[in-house]
């Protein structure tokens, strides 16, 4: 799939370490395809106006809507999280954890966020994974309830708050319990958001936190 940049600006732009100059147009190589895909400056910039995704570099193949674009720079990202069996670890690998908290006021539903940045391990773009939820809900109530989605929160991709995926729908809360649930390995679209939200059905506030577990592997 041919992927060029044009830099629509009237300024130079260096992206991924090459520079265009005003109304330039750059092919992308095969083997630095991920590199600019994931370039967060290029991204911003093609959100703003300032860089465009074409097809060649006639002027006529221009991607001018900016999600059709991002999805011809990035292979045509799936609109849906794929989900693969667990497997042996495979070279190296670092497990890393992103905690948040909320308090959930009695009888209401909270949502809350925590944005799946893309990582990289020596500098090298590798799979970025996601499996697993750990939580604690002190005060729950029998009846208290969870939903887990996968969000494009910024529009990156799709419409903002386009829900990707959902699991763990109605999953009921354990009590004053630390509990680790949907263990399984998927891979994770760079910026989009892994969503919990918690219904209470009790008297007293509850006290939520939550580990999200991410890895990487080479």
């Amino acid at each position: 799939m041919s992927k060029w940049i044009k830099n629509t600006d009237t300024i130079d732009h260096t992206w991924s370490g090459k520079l265009l100059t005003p109304s330039e147009y750059y092919e992308i190589q095969s083997f630095e395809s991920v590199a600019w895909a994931e370039n967060d400056q290029l991204i911003t910039d093609i959100s703003n106006g300032l860089a465009i995704v074409a097809k060649d570099d006639s002027g006529t193949k221009d991607i001018t809507k900016i999600s059709e674009a991002l999805k011809h720079l990035r292979d045509e990202v799936p609109t849906k999280v794929t989900v693969n069996a667990i497997s042996a670890a495979d070279g190296k690998r670092a497990r890393l954890k992103g905690t948040h908290t909320g308090t959930i006021t009695a009888g209401q539903t909270l949502s809350m966020d925590y944005k799946m940045e893309q990582l990289q391990w020596l500098g090298s773009n590798v799979p970025s994974i996601f499996n697993g939820v750990q939580y604690y809900a002190k005060n729950a109530a029998i009846g208290d309830s969870m939903q887990f989605q996968v969000v494009d929160v910024d529009a990156i991709v799709y419409p903002a708050d386009t829900i990707l995926e959902q699991f763990g729908d109605t999953f009921y809360a354990a009590p004053d319990t630390l509990e680790d649930i949907i263990l399984y390995e998927s891979a994770i679209v760079p910026n989009m958001y892994i969503r919990i939200i918690y219904t209470s059905t009790g008297t007293t506030d509850v006290e939520f936190m939550s580990n999200i577990f991410r890895h990487i592997k080479a």
